[in-house]
């Protein structure tokens, strides 16, 4: 097959891939990175139409702006795989401009040095924007963002799924070699001329294996959006949609796989409950009192340890399952939610002052099999009815009488000691 047809049939696929991927972006909430994907694919598709219709040996001062639609085009692929990780795509503007960056060169260079200066630049370029896609598709596995790495016995939070990592590693690898392979050509055209740009072996290895990767990279990157979309419907199902954490049915399927996983674990529940929160949501509406929720459950998140799980089983009621078998694991653990949910400090939308926030939890003693788990939880809620009894914000354990936090103090007080502002006082 002559090079020509190679090209045509490369770019009605990229073109027929561009408008999938627009199609499927704008579907998604958060297609960002698709809709990146889906326009550098457009644009590299109709630079290749354009340098078939100028002839794929033109000289043509033209062919500087298709090479920096091409080098724009990669931009905007690596851009939309940081934007699917959730690493924040490159904006347009930053894109169009190293694009034009590129472009000034291009001409400087094809002015000064002719063809085969400006083929090995542009291959010199893509090549190094192949390397960066692969690069942004690969980091994720060893450079989780910033808090992803805290997990819990229902799996990782906050970080890519390990479902979406075969078809990503795969993405990775294919371009990787693509990436090389584009260096390893410019360094062909400076020692053999641009007359092997479209004739002989290697000429054919590299357009085969082109098309192997143009033909891959979409079914690739749908297989990474249909593995999130499938991870994401199995979250609504034991996910609490108001707070993230899990609900009553993933905090079951927690507990079984808790006990099915670790022979002789033992298990301690806490049950966490905002205190007056009744009073909240009259004083200053059921808006701000969602937003109490919500920072409670990522204040919860924040400071339990890898392997503890946490979820929101009633209005304003938490249960978290301590994973330490150590003697005093669950009222250490209680004490430090406790002190972290009075630092809070939530805006309300009826008053200049933020809100503070206090809880009661109790805890159970530690329990060894999934049987004993009702009778566990039934404990830590009588733990709870005494922290309430007790003047509320503070750490009860199942021996009666016996708190393990500090007694309620009020709002302007915690603020005058923190030097914070002062806050309404909940409990």
């Amino acid at each position: 097959m002559d090079a020509p047809t190679v090209v045509a049939l490369l770019a009605l696929h990229i073109l027929v891939s561009a408008g999938l991927l627009h199609m499927v972006g704008r579907a998604m909430a958060d297609g960002g990175g698709l809709r990146d994907f889906a326009a550098g694919a457009a644009i590299f598709g109709a630079a290749y139409v354009a340098r078939l219709a100028l002839g794929l040996t033109s000289s043509h001062a033209v062919v500087v702006l298709l090479d920096t639609m091409m080098v724009g085009a990669v931009l905007m692929f690596a851009s939309g795989m940081r934007g699917f990780f959730g690493r924040g795509a490159w904006t347009r503007a930053t894109v169009l401009r190293v694009a034009l960056a590129f472009g000034a060169v291009q001409a400087l260079v094809l002015w000064q040095g002719g063809a085969a200066a400006r083929h090995i630049v542009l291959n010199v370029a893509l090549g190094l924007g192949y390397l960066t896609l692969a690069w942004n598709a690969a980091r994720p596995w060893w450079r989780p963002l910033p808090g992803a790495a805290h997990a819990s016995a229902a799996g990782p939070q906050g970080s890519p799924q390990g479902c979406e990592r075969t078809p990503a590693l795969i993405l990775a690898g294919l371009v990787c070699l693509l990436g090389l392979a584009t260096l390893t050509r410019a360094g062909h055209i400076a020692a053999f001329g641009v007359g092997m740009l479209y004739s002989g072996a290697m000429s054919q290895a590299y357009f085969g294996y082109s098309s192997l990767v143009t033909m891959t990279m979409c079914p690739l990157v749908l297989w990474l959006v249909f593995r999130r979309l499938t991870h994401q419907l199995a979250d609504l199902a034991t996910r609490d949609a108001l707070t993230s954490v899990l609900n009553r049915n993933g905090l079951e399927d927690a507990l079984r796989r808790h006990f099915g996983q670790r022979d002789g674990a033992t298990l301690a529940w806490l049950v966490v409950d905002v205190d007056h929160f009744k009073r909240i949501n009259d004083r200053h509406g059921h808006g701000t009192g969602d937003k109490v929720l919500r920072a409670v459950a990522r204040s919860l998140m924040q400071h339990a340890r890898a392997g503890d799980f946490v979820a929101r089983t009633g209005g304003e009621e938490f249960v978290i399952g301590c994973t330490s078998a150590e003697p005093g694991a669950a009222a250490g653990l209680g004490e430090r939610l406790r002190a972290a949910v009075q630092a809070l400090l939530v805006p309300a939308a009826t008053q200049a002052e933020p809100l503070q926030c206090t809880v009661s939890i109790g805890h159970s003693a530690p329990f060894a099999a999934l049987a004993d788990w009702e009778t566990a939880l039934r404990e830590a809620d009588a733990a709870l009815y005494r922290a309430k009894a007790g003047g509320r914000n503070r750490v009860e354990g199942p021996a009666s009488g016996q708190g393990d936090g500090q007694g309620c103090a009020t709002a302007a007080m915690r603020s005058k000691a923190a030097g914070s502002p002062v806050a309404a006082q909940w409990g």
